[in-house]
């Protein structure tokens, strides 16, 4: 990157900020951590073309956010640790924009966390377990929900989501249990203690996801209420009679025109000349077709109690370049989350400009959970090494990959 700045933010619990403006090559050498970081909602836009690393820590935990915001800047996100996991779990979300506006992201990371536990308990004391599944799809939709009732004045909003829960049901349990849930193509990985990558979440992606494609193709292709009425429906048909093709009003996979020709990835289309989206999950996107929805799908992991794991969520601007498993081999030896979000994110930045592809929005989060115990010896290779082995559960089949 050459010109760029870094920018480190620290946010504490009182709120206030420090920034400081670093070289980019002196950066390993200047990220501190601080006892009291506890949380942040970064909701305001960035500087084009800056690293922003931002890092949190609390009893064991550690997380740290690099961003490089593209032309859009519509990615955001929240990372809330917790003092003590048998009351409140720590919270990850990832939420990556889409459309002419940011909002859709913008409200899933100032609300996601209330409405998954209920507005008077996402920042109290009472005692709260690992969310329920159920909690889980209903906070989904209800953000969806008010996207929606804001379509007049957000018509074309809409944002992939991650979010992630780890803690411990009680004070005498013997695992800690990690819950992910996602929608679209923002992506979770963990690297357990030892050096085992497992991608946690399937992208929501027509062109990849065989499971998505069948259930688009199978769902509710009918037009959307008053579409056939309207005057855009009028001009689109004489369009397409013009062309001697004939226009669609239902919903359909297919792939954008360029320059008179199909190209690029499988989409879905609303209809022809309507909002095309490549993921099948979303929340938002009130002009997308019906099938496009917001469930999430949902993850469960359990480690062994006091296990260390990492955990690497990043929007697509990450996974479009790097697979997962390069990414998380990229990462699991260096020792300092910061460091290792800001090798990710330059990396990726990186390679997109070598491969001439569009510089997307590029956020990663790298959270440590039970960072301490991950020190304390390391094997031959690098890898640090654990008490116990890597447990991974599901129900039915919400964990994509195993």
């Amino acid at each position: 990157m050459e010109g760029g700045q870094i920018f480190t933010s620290v946010h504490t619990k009182s709120g206030t900020q420090s920034h400081s403006e670093t070289a980019v090559d002196d950066v390993d050498n200047n990220l501190e951590t601080d006892p009291e970081m506890h949380s942040v909602n970064r909701g305001t836009r960035l500087q084009r073309n800056a690293l922003v690393v931002v890092t949190e820590s609390e009893k064991g935990a550690e997380a740290a956010t690099c961003q490089y915001p593209g032309k859009k800047d519509q990615d955001r996100y929240t990372v809330q640790l917790s003092p003590d996991t048998t009351v409140f779990p720590h919270y990850i979300g990832m939420f990556d924009g889409h459309g002419t506006s940011v909002f859709a992201a913008e409200l899933c990371a100032s609300q996601m966390l209330q409405q998954v536990f209920g507005k008077d308990r996402a920042n109290d004391d009472t005692p709260t377990p690992i969310p329920t599944d159920e909690a889980i799809v209903k906070a989904y939709r209800s953000l969806h929900d008010t996207v929606l009732d804001m379509v007049k004045k957000h018509p074309r909003t809409g944002t992939t989501a991650v979010t992630l829960f780890v803690g411990r049901e009680s004070a005498d349990s013997e695992v800690d249990t990690c819950k992910i849930a996602w929608a679209g193509d923002s992506r979770a990985a963990m690297i357990s203690g030892d050096g085992k990558v497992t991608q946690l979440t399937m992208d929501h992606s027509i062109s990849s996801n065989q499971n998505e494609m069948k259930r688009i193709a199978e769902a509710d292709h009918t037009p959307r209420d008053g579409l056939l009425d309207s005057p855009g429906w009028a001009i689109e048909e004489q369009m397409a009679m013009e062309r001697g093709t004939r226009a669609r009003a239902g919903s359909f996979i297919g792939r954008r025109e360029i320059n008179g020709r199909e190209a690029g990835p499988l989409v879905v289309f609303a209809h022809s000349g309507g909002v095309s989206l490549q993921v099948s999950r979303s929340i938002g996107d009130a002009l997308a077709a019906r099938s496009v929805l917001p469930d999430p799908e949902i993850c469960t992991v359990q480690l062994p109690k006091d296990a260390y794991a990492r955990f690497v969520v990043a929007s697509d601007g990450l996974w479009d370049v790097y697979s997962t498993e390069a990414a998380c081999r990229m990462v699991m030896d260096i020792p300092d989350p910061a460091v290792a979000a800001r090798k990710l994110s330059l990396a990726a930045r990186s390679k997109r400009t070598q491969m001439g592809r569009t510089i997307d929005d590029i956020t990663v989060i790298v959270f440590d959970v039970n960072s301490t115990h991950s020190r304390t010896s390391k094997t031959g290779s690098g890898i640090w090494a654990t008490s116990g082995s890597h447990r991974h559960s599901s129900s039915g089949e919400k964990c994509s990959i195993s």
